[in-house]
């Protein structure tokens, strides 16, 4: 069987979860089900239809099913740009860090385009409703940011920071 684009960025994303000291853990739905009643330990993704979340403290991204690269994205920032767990991180610091992981593990900048559509952006507006001009400019500005809090090595990849 012959392995798919998003295919082989999931497993780019699985070696740099491990890398980083963490996992890309794919479980089953019984298992899912089993961390989704850790509430204490297990923080599921809110706005994703799939079966995905972090244990924060273990630095992994648990994920059941399908699996969208965007969304292991996402959920990676949480476990490794992060210092805070998901319920008190700031989302928007390392919305630079998403981009240049993207870049990073060569996914389609379209596809993660309109996966992020619903996101909101700093002004309060929708990131799919901005211009072409205006993601240029917000990408340079969260990917300086992004360097600037140390989540970005000197060629702009994401680094974990914990």
């Amino acid at each position: 069987m012959t392995a798919t684009k998003d295919d082989v960025i999931v497993r780019r994303l699985a070696r740099l979860c491990l890398k980083w000291g963490g996992e890309l853990r794919r479980v089953s739905s019984d298992e899912y089900d089993r961390w989704m009643a850790r509430r204490f330990s297990y923080s599921e993704a809110p706005f994703s239809s799939n079966m995905i979340g972090v244990a924060w403290k273990k630095k992994w991204v648990i994920t059941s099913g399908t699996i969208l690269w965007t969304d292991v994205i996402h959920e990676m920032g949480h476990v490794f740009a992060s210092k805070k767990s998901p319920e008190t991180s700031d989302e928007w610091a390392f919305f630079g860090w998403e981009y240049a992981l993207v870049k990073h593990v060569r996914g389609p900048f379209d596809v993660w385009k309109e996966n992020n559509k619903d996101y909101a952006v700093n002004d309060g507006g929708l990131f799919g409703h901005l211009r072409a001009d205006q993601i240029a400019t917000l990408l340079k500005e969260r990917t300086g940011a992004a360097r600037e809090l140390g989540l970005l090595d000197k060629r702009g990849r994401p680094v974990a920071i914990r």
